[in-house]
Formats: C-alpha cells, structure tokens, sequence
C-alpha cells in the first residue's frame, strides 16, 4: 500500500511540474489550436562575460557579476493549424507560427581605482517562430512530428548608468546610457514525439536539434552609448560629452528541448505546463566600434575632440569575437482552444 502511494505521489509531481504542452493532444480532423502561456524561470544572456572581459581589456574597469540573473518573466502566443490527410501512419501536416517575449533585470557596478559606475540593465528577447511538420501516428497512443521551424531571434539589453570619477584634485560626474541588440535568424530541424496515457491526459516531448537547416546563421548586432556630464580640473569647470558606436555580423547557434502533458478538460480546451531548457550560443565576427569625446572648458572657452576607433576595434576583435552563450531554464502554463475546421 505503501508502494502504490509513493507510486501515485511520483505521477501527481510529474504531471504538476514536468509540464503540459500545448501541441499534445491527438487531433482526429483537421483544426485550428490556439495557444497562450506565461513563463517563468532562468535568463542568463550572452553579453555579461562579453562585456566583462571588454571592459577589463579597453576601459580598464572591473564589471562585477551581474545580479538577479535567475529572474525571468514573459508571454507567448501561437497558432497551429493541423490539415488531416487520409492516411493511417501519416495523419497531418502541421503549419505553426509563434510569437514569445522574455524579460529580465540585470543591475551590476563598474569599478577602478579613480572610477565607480552603477548600471542596472533591462533585457528583452523576443522570438519568432515558423513551422511545417508532420504527423506520424505510430500506433493509436503515440506520435512522432519531424518538424522544419524557422526561428527569429531579437535580444536586446539597455541601461542608464551614473559614473562617478575622482583622481587627486579632478572630479567628474556624468551619466549616460547604454544598448545593446543582436539579431539573427536560422533554421531548425525538430523533433516532438507525444504519447496519449489516457484519453484525456497526453504526455509530450519536443526539442530543436539543428540549426542552418535550409535557412543560414547571418544576423548583426550594434552597440551603442552616449553620456555626458561636468568636470572639475585644476580649479576649471567643463563638460563632457561621449558617444560610443559598435556594429559587426551575429550568428547562432544551439538547441531547445521540453517535457510536458497536457490535460483535456473539455471538447476543445486544454490545460499545460511546460519544463524547458533553450541554450543559444552566439558569435560576433568584423566588430568595428567608434567613439567620440568632446569636452568643453567653460572658464577659458576651449573645446577639444579625441576619438579611439583603432584601439576600441581592436579591443572589440579580441573580446566580441568569443564565442557566449545565452540560456534560459523556463516553467510554462498556458491553455489552448482547438477549432475544428
């Protein structure tokens, strides 16, 4: 009795947090099934080391581990359309589009010896997703969908920022902000398998397995900055302004995969929860980074412009260009609503 009852707690913990997935679910015409979800879970992005390491190297700064980064939020929204065909192993062809949004904070401090800087970053990654698959009863409980998915990936990450200087006798105060967007698209082929445990309780899998399948990695990413603030040298008061520019080409690469059920509590609606694990990693090739400083003294009226492009790329060359990662660790629960057409 024992037995049974640890038994029985095992498969309430499964079906409670290895997830229910929408796309389960075993469809005898054709039909429309829409989808939304909200998740929740890990966002880690790919530009925390790069800039790290950027900024050791150019800036001579110190940027300390970026904070709160198991926090993420977000929506998606999706719609597949299942055409029956009239055969007994291959049962549907599958057209899906997809939109999902995630967002996360990031707050962290730049620091040397003269110099502080407090920065909290906001990250958004929005992707968008284009499927056709099929659908291959095996027998009556169990499906394999190969799937062909086009994914479109935009990260972006801004941030305003104070810096604080003081080195003996100058003084300066400043504050500015930064972005940072790569983009980039690529195909994908996938694999889902589901499995129906009872008529209304389905079990499924999914994953993206490879990348440049028919669509290749070619995307760009740009990096900007501005801030401006006032100086105090040797009794004299000025102002500082800066702008900081990046671009070069942004590629991808990776694989996803998830777990989960889902549970019929009508004709038409279903209920799910998901477990998944995206990992994407990124490179950054030709980076070329400019910028500019002009500086103006208010007591004497002179101003002066300085730029560093050569040793900013070549900074960029060195640090942009290794290859990070982006990865999130995602919890989704959603419904769905099949339309049979």
């Amino acid at each position: 009795m024992k037995l049974i009852t640890q038994i029985s707690l095992f498969l309430v913990f499964i079906v409670l947090n290895f997830s229910l997935n929408a796309q389960a679910g075993k469809l005898e015409g054709s039909a429309l099934r829409l989808k939304f979800s909200g998740v929740s879970g890990f966002y880690l992005s790919d530009w925390e080391k790069r800039n790290q390491d950027f900024n050791l190297v150019y800036s001579r700064v110190i940027e300390s581990n970026w904070q709160d980064q198991n926090r993420a939020t977000g929506t998606r929204v999706g719609a597949d359309y299942y055409a029956a065909l009239k055969d007994p192993l291959f049962t549907h062809l599958l057209f899906g589009a997809a939109i999902s949004d995630l967002k996360g904070s990031f707050p962290t401090a730049r620091a040397s010896d003269v110099r502080v800087e407090a920065l909290n970053y906001k990250g958004y990654t929005r992707q968008t997703e284009f499927t056709f698959g099929v659908v291959i009863s095996v027998f009556q409980e169990f499906r394999v969908i190969p799937k062909f998915v086009h994914r479109s990936i935009d990260q972006s990450l801004t941030t305003n920022k104070t810096i604080l200087i003081a080195e003996g006798s100058d003084f300066a105060f400043i504050r500015g902000k930064e972005e940072y967007r790569g983009r980039d698209s690529s195909g994908y082929f996938g694999l889902a398998l589901e499995y129906d445990l009872t008529p209304n309780l389905s079990f499924y899998f999914d994953s993206l397995l490879f990348n440049n399948v028919l669509f290749l990695s070619s995307g760009k990413y740009s990096v900007s900055g501005s801030a401006e603030g006032y100086l105090v040298s040797g009794g004299r008061v000025g102002v500082s302004n800066r702008i900081d520019d990046s671009t070069g080409n942004y590629k991808i690469s990776g694989n996803r995969f998830s777990i989960g059920s889902s549970l019929k509590i009508s004709d038409s609606i279903r209920l799910f929860v998901s477990a998944e694990r995206d990992t994407i990693f990124t490179q950054i090739s030709s980076p070329f980074g400019t910028n500019l400083v002009i500086a103006s003294l208010l007591t004497s009226r002179t101003v002066t412009a300085t730029t560093d492009t050569i040793n900013k790329t070549l900074a960029e060359n060195l640090m942009y260009t290794q290859k990070q990662k982006f990865e999130s660790s995602l919890i989704q629960i959603g419904i769905s609503k099949d339309i049979n057409l």
